[in-house]
């Protein structure tokens, strides 16, 4: 299965998100949000990936620790686009594993590890930048995770959750998780544009740009 998200080629001219990778199960991520078959998906998608690589075209990291990375699909962007920095694309759990050895495989500069974003096992000011995409809101201690996220980052972090409530609404429309008003049963923690930004702060990051691509918030903090 193929698809084109035209937002995503703002930094980099590959045609990566065009190539089919590797996907663990029916559910997974790759499958049901960048490869879905859905036009207003894909719509969101775009959108996302476009803020996302903005965000990226505003810093110059030299190491990167993706947090949470799945399948690997936004650690192969961080990949390609930053092909001569180590980059650190990690998981806590091994669901995704095999897929993410495939889909990195190419990739001399991307080494996997099994991480929680609670205990993250590196140094601190270990990463120039540390990236948690869709993470924190299933942790079910995220003061300990952005605390982690704070003392390995050496300068920025890209972060990204639902924008409540915004997103319990959208999933209600399409008729999703009517029993939990629009919840997805894996999302322990919830915040709006306000209260994220209030959390972010208080472990001492600066957050420099926030973005609100439908349905989530997406921010980029600076140490």
């Amino acid at each position: 299965m193929k698809i084109i998200l035209q937002g995503y080629n703002t930094m980099n001219k590959s045609n990566l998100i065009q190539t089919k990778l590797d996907q663990s199960r029916p559910d997974s991520d790759i499958a049901v949000k960048y490869y879905s078959d859905n036009p207003i998906i894909r719509l969101l998608m775009q959108n996302f990936l476009s803020n996302f690589n903005f965000l990226l075209k505003q810093i110059n990291p030299k190491s990167i620790l993706e947090l949470g990375s799945g399948e690997g699909f936004l650690s192969n962007i961080l990949a390609s686009t930053y092909s001569n920095i180590p980059i650190v694309s990690s998981d806590v759990s091994t669901l995704d594993l095999q897929s993410r050895k495939n889909n990195l495989k190419k990739y001399k500069n991307v080494t996997l590890e099994i991480i929680d974003a609670k205990k993250i096992m590196y140094r601190s000011n270990s990463f120039d930048l540390v990236v948690a995409s869709e993470v924190l809101e299933h942790i079910s201690d995220p003061e300990k995770a952005i605390s982690e996220i704070y003392r390995v980052s050496k300068k920025f972090a890209l972060l990204s959750v639902p924008n409540e409530p915004t997103f319990h609404l959208l999933n209600m429309v399409r008729g999703k998780y009517l029993n939990t008003f629009g919840n997805f049963p894996e999302h322990v923690n919830h915040w709006s544009k306000n209260s994220f930004i209030h959390f972010v702060k208080s472990v001492g990051f600066k957050v420099n740009i926030i973005k609100t691509p439908l349905p989530w918030l997406m921010v980029l903090a600076e140490k």
